[in-house]
């Protein structure tokens, strides 16, 4: 008993000797030969990539047919086009014209804008970059990331990263031009491009100057969006100024109260001549202008010649202010994008970049009313 025990141990012994002679041979198959470490997480081409990755190239850009490049985008799922973010905005804010990046409805603030991975310097005080000073013509491919950035780039990259891709190589001349519209045959889009490149020893330069124009679109020129409301779910309530055009005539709201009343007399003549018994229209009662000059009262509503439907009623007849804002923007826009870059060696590259761009934007909202005018009355209702 005591043999076979020993037996056993010098068995255990030896069999671990020859594992522990076996772990450097493992070790040195396993050797890698080279390590690369690298900052961007855009590295592979969409659904290969360990985050989800579409890019758009430079064809499907150009064939979307858009001035601006946030319109473009915003047609992809991933990106939310947010009110007050961007060139198509009619809301007064305090960078009129800019366009920003808003991927899964976070912000722009959340949204990382980088031209061939490297960050952009924002000039707003929003401290997100204009999408405007992106090259629209220089650009070779858009990837977005929407998973996993800020762990490599930050909390400014929590939605994701859009990386603007321009050619690298860029040589010659081109000249580039179009037009379009709406099925309408308004709201005309205008843009032209001239870029030019060169490639020298181990460099390259390129230029890119474009003009963009885009015409405005009121929310008249469509019968959906003619008239606003205030409840879209539900169509009621137009919404607008408190006051009609002409004015409303409230007399028992003016000076002098009750003494400053019409008669019921008069009240009796004004509405009889439009067909209505006497009494029908107390002389309290508050009154409005139709479009022809007549009177109504609203409340309860008598020989009232306005919009009729769901939603509208003279009791609280108000102002469309609605047909006076634009869908549409109008935009014009100069931009001009050099850049450069060399080689230094096979690992290091010097690079350069310069832009300039300049544009208007005109927006309107709909006339304020003044609801506390006052008028003569009327002679035909004197005593």
């Amino acid at each position: 008993m005591k043999t076979m025990r020993s037996g056993l141990l010098c068995a255990s012994a030896l069999a671990s000797l020859v594992a522990f002679g076996a772990t450097p041979v493992l070790a040195q198959d396993a050797e890698v030969s080279e390590i690369v470490v690298t900052g961007s997480r855009i590295a592979r081409k969409d659904y290969v990539s360990e985050s989800p990755i579409v890019t758009v190239g430079a064809d499907q850009i150009a064939a979307v047919g858009m001035v601006t490049i946030e319109n473009t985008l915003n047609q992809l799922p991933q990106f939310t086009p947010s009110n007050g973010s961007g060139t198509n905005t009619t809301n007064f804010v305090t960078t009129p014209g800019q366009a920003y990046a808003n991927l899964r409805g976070l912000g722009p603030t959340r949204t990382l804008v980088l031209i061939d991975g490297r960050r952009v310097v924002a000039g707003n005080p929003n401290a997100v970059v204009d999408l405007n000073t992106v090259p629209t013509f220089l650009v070779d491919t858009v990837e977005t990331i929407t998973g996993g950035a800020s762990a490599v780039y930050g909390s400014d990259a929590i939605a994701g990263v859009v990386n603007f891709k321009l050619k690298r190589n860029f040589e010659g001349l081109q000249v580039d031009a179009q037009f379009g519209a709406t099925e309408q045959n308004d709201a005309g889009q205008l843009t032209a491009s001239v870029g030019w490149g060169h490639n020298f020893d181990r460099g390259n330069i390129a230029a890119a100057v474009t003009y963009d124009k885009r015409e405005g679109l009121t929310a008249a020129d469509r019968d959906w969006s003619a008239v606003g409301y205030s409840i879209l779910t539900t169509g009621l309530t137009p919404s607008g100024a408190a006051t009609i055009p002409d004015g409303r005539f409230d007399p028992a709201s003016n000076a002098g109260g009750a003494a400053n009343l019409p008669s019921q007399a008069a009240m009796n003549a004004v509405f009889g001549a439009y067909g209505f018994a006497p009494g029908t229209v107390a002389r309290g009662a508050s009154l409005s202008f139709n479009a022809d000059g007549s009177l109504f009262s609203t409340a309860p509503v008598n020989n009232y010649k306005g919009v009729q439907g769901p939603g509208f009623s003279a009791a609280s007849y108000t102002f469309n202010s609605a047909a006076y804002r634009y869908l549409n923007l109008p935009l014009e826009r100069w931009s001009l994008y050099a850049t450069g870059r060399y080689d230094l060696t096979d690992a290091v590259e010097a690079y350069g970049t310069a832009s300039y761009t300049t544009y208007d934007v005109s927006r309107q909202l709909g006339p304020a009313s003044a609801s506390d005018g006052a008028f003569p009355a009327p002679t035909s209702w004197s005593r």
